[in-house]
């Protein structure tokens, strides 16, 4: 199972929604006093993507290295449930983030 291959499928169809957006509904620079506020939401959202990711190959290395007797089984099942919980909120995100898209498209015409 490449579990890291979804997220990064996942990761994929967000940016294509964010590049079928209407040019003229990009966010504006940051500057003065909204700079120093701190990171974005795509900056956020990467974040949480990549800790998605980690947990993914963690988990992998946990299964594998159990496999391979060097490691515990209560181990191996916390981090597998971990990467499965964070890949399904993941998911739940994106799901919301293409139904608020739609909901936007459907205003517009």
């Amino acid at each position: 199972m490449n579990t890291s291959l979804n997220v990064n499928q996942l990761l994929t169809q967000l940016r294509t929604l964010a590049s079928q957006a209407d040019p003229g509904l990009q966010a504006p620079t940051k500057t003065g006093a909204a700079a120093k506020a701190g990171p974005g939401f795509g900056d956020i959202l990467t974040r949480a993507l990549d800790q998605v990711n980690s947990s993914q190959v963690q988990a992998q290395k946990t299964t594998d290295a159990y496999a391979m007797g060097q490691g515990d089984l209560p181990t191996a099942m916390l981090a597998v449930s971990r990467a499965q919980v964070e890949f399904k909120a993941a998911v739940e995100v994106r799901n919301r983030f293409v139904q608020a898209y739609r909901d936007i498209m459907q205003m517009t015409m």
